[in-house]
């Protein structure tokens, strides 16, 4: 569409509004309001539809809006809504040519063929509630390869007290593949499906009933890498367990393994969401007349629900009377869960989209509210009171954002930004921060967090420098962020996997004669030592259990390391890998806790203030770390108690340990942690 229609188009727009909602006006231009894109899933296969949602960054009021919406269309097939329609408006939007015959038909044949959709809608009313959704698209994809969605020559008129940036261009990428299909034997009393699965396929077991929609299945078990964990999702489907559809569905007698879907896919309400899980067969319920396990890794500490047809979250509740091994203290139940060794296992009845979640108000990485949070007493230092200061925000974003404000209060020129939801790129990040002398905030993957950008301008940063690669921080946030800063003062260290990211910023580092090297597999020993590392200016490099990555050892030789610190015991990094290192010394103990412990006590780090952090979870210690290093302070773990080691540690070094900051709220460190540690120190 030429500029002049696009500008007559809003004009009319903003005509229909003003005549349906007589004494609104136009507001002086205040504070900005983007429009952007996400998408349901970073990564997909061939025959699954993807949904892409076009929001505001931000609640908004908009008299109305005009986006051109961009896609290959070798690569994705738009689906139809039940009205006939690709895209599907949201709230009180409608589309324009859906008001006014005169319209175009944005979904013309030749639109659809160029994969070039533009479209005008209309804000019918704007008496109501602020909205950030605007409207929604599907897609069916086709082919293998790397798909790319993008929001180009947004043009919108605003009300209340939103502008909107015009011209502004917005781009997600989704990697897609052909599915990996197993098929589970005829014969099999036990089946353990390979790594990498995406589909179990039962259909070919003599117990599968087609008409039914129904089959008798042997054991089954499977395990999936995923975002949430350095450790599998584990499933375990007991033998002589039935599985069933509803009679009508289009289910053939697949289970898709555990997959990360966007949050968009679910309401979630006000709850603070972190992972959506799909395991079954999308939106169609599979059920089962047995408990079926599945094991959550490193999420205890937080809720887990499950949520059908994009609805709102249904809660699991906890039955302590659950085992690792066996469901039957279920009885009757839906679903159950159980907390076992820091896994979130919950034993359930069916299959759908699981929800990783904390209740609004005691989010983990956070508090009740923004900014810097402090405890009863004032936040002061005073075991006898039992006040401790907390530094905290409403989520993993904003702690980063209050450590931020706390250790950088006059501003940083540089910002290190780092993806928020999985650990391996970031874990490195520490020692470049410290030498950059920059805050560590965290990012979406596909979208800026509108948080952290707040706090990027807040902090009046002049260079950013994203961690890891497109994968986990896009492009698309990479260009909106060199619109605005210039693509010079945009910096990205990334590798092909997370042991070639560590390299490249250990390059950034440059050369100490020493490294340290910590399992890239998980991430508590990383975080323990991470003020260490960033205080000395000595790079944290990745190795796996038993074999040292190539990158690794080239950044080892390259930088002449004489001298090398190994983090965690003989599980994490084995003797193979500790022999093969220059100069090796180990700090380990038989969990995170005591090894944390160990490091401390090993590094001779200062106690004056000791940092106080969940063991469950890598954001908080990762921004506090940073921090940490300034004054050589250490990072002491807790759980959803106060560990033995740590409190062994405690009891030992009370004389010496001048103070404590809690990093993260309530559901990342309970008061009665807080409360034990202080008793640990009388």
């Amino acid at each position: 569409m030429k500029k002049h229609k696009t500008v007559k188009m809003l004009l009319i727009v903003l005509a229909i509004s003003l005549i349906l909602n007589p004494g609104l006006a136009l507001a002086d231009p205040p504070p900005t309001t983007n429009i952007i894109l996400s998408c349901s899933a970073q990564q997909a296969h061939i025959g699954d539809t993807v949904t892409v949602q076009i929001k505001c960054d931000q609640e908004a009021h908009l008299y109305g809006v005009e986006f051109t919406l961009n896609y290959q269309p070798s690569m994705l097939k738009p689906v139809a809504g039940a009205n006939g329609k690709y895209l599907q408006t949201k709230g009180t939007y409608a589309r324009l040519d859906s008001l006014d015959s005169q319209v175009p038909d944005p979904e013309s044949a030749q639109s659809l063929q160029a994969g070039v959709l533009r479209y005008p809608l209309h804000n019918s009313d704007l008496s109501s509630a602020s909205t950030k959704d605007i409207a929604s698209i599907s897609f069916q994809v086709l082919k293998n390869g790397t798909a790319t969605l993008r929001l180009s020559d947004i043009q919108a008129v605003a009300a209340g007290s939103h502008i909107v940036n015009d011209n502004m261009s917005y781009q997600v990428e989704m990697t897609t593949a052909a599915q990996i299909v197993y098929t589970v034997p005829q014969d099999a009393a036990v089946v353990n499906v390979p790594e990498n699965t995406d589909v179990v396929d039962v259909s070919s077991l003599p117990g599968y009933n087609a008409a039914t929609k129904s089959a008798v299945l042997p054991e089954i078990n499977f395990s999936t890498l995923t975002s949430i964990s350095g450790e599998p999702i584990q499933v375990n489907i007991p033998g002589g367990t039935t599985i069933s559809a509803a009679a009508g569905s289009d289910w053939q007698g697949r289970i898709n393994t555990p997959a990360v879907k966007d949050i968009s896919v679910l309401d979630p309400g006000s709850n603070t969401v972190y992972s959506i899980i799909e395991i079954g067969f999308e939106n169609v319920e599979l059920t089962f007349d047995k408990p079926v396990r599945i094991l959550f890794p490193d999420q205890a500490g937080r809720e887990v629900g499950y949520s059908r047809n994009g609805g709102p979250i249904t809660n699991i509740p906890t039955n302590n009377g659950l085992a690792l091994t066996s469901g039957d203290a279920l009885g009757a139940a839906r679903d159950g869960k159980k907390e076992i060794n820091g896994d979130l296992v919950v034993w359930t009845r069916h299959f759908t989209y699981f929800a990783i979640y904390t209740p609004s108000g005691t989010t983990p990485g956070g508090g009740t509210g923004g900014g810097i949070v402090v405890s009863p007493g004032g936040g002061i230092w005073d075991p006898a009171a039992g006040t401790v200061p907390r530094l905290a925000g409403s989520d993993r974003f904003e702690t980063a954002n209050a450590i931020a404000e706390k250790g950088w209060p006059e501003g940083a020129e540089t910002v290190v930004l780092a993806y928020a939801y999985d650990f391996p790129d970031a874990l490195a990040a520490a020692p470049l921060a410290k030498k950059l002398n920059a805050p560590i905030l965290l990012s979406d993957k596909t979208s800026l967090t509108p948080v952290t950008l707040t706090e990027i301008q807040k902090l009046k940063a002049k260079k950013v420098v994203l961690i890891g690669g497109p994968g986990v921080i896009s492009q698309g946030i990479q260009d909106s962020l060199s619109a605005t800063y210039g693509q010079a003062n945009v910096t990205r260290y990334s590798g092909e996997d997370r042991y070639a990211t560590a390299a490249a910023i250990a390059g950034a580092l440059g050369s100490t004669g020493r490294a340290v090297v910590v399992s890239g597999q998980n991430y508590p020993d990383a975080l323990a030592i991470s003020s260490y590392a960033a205080a000395q200016g000595i790079p944290i490099l990745f190795t796996g259990t038993s074999t040292l990555p190539s990158a690794t050892s080239q950044v080892l030789s390259a930088q002449a390391v004489s001298a090398t610190i190994v983090a965690g015991g003989e599980g994490a990094v084995a003797a193979g890998v500790f022999n093969q290192l220059p100069g090796a010394s180990r700090y380990g103990g038989t969990d995170r806790y005591a090894t944390a412990a160990a490091l401390i006590d090993g590094l001779n780090l200062k106690l004056d203030n000791v940092y106080v952090v969940t063991g469950l979870d890598f954001p908080d210690a990762l921004v506090a770390g940073n921090l940490a290093a300034y004054t050589e302070s250490p990072l002491l773990m807790v759980d959803q108690g106060l560990p033995e080691a740590t409190r062994a540690f405690l009891a030992a070094h009370k004389a010496s340990i001048k103070g404590a900051t809690i990093i993260g709220g309530q559901g990342a460190v309970s008061e009665a942690v807080v409360n034990d540690l202080l008793n640990a120190l009388k």
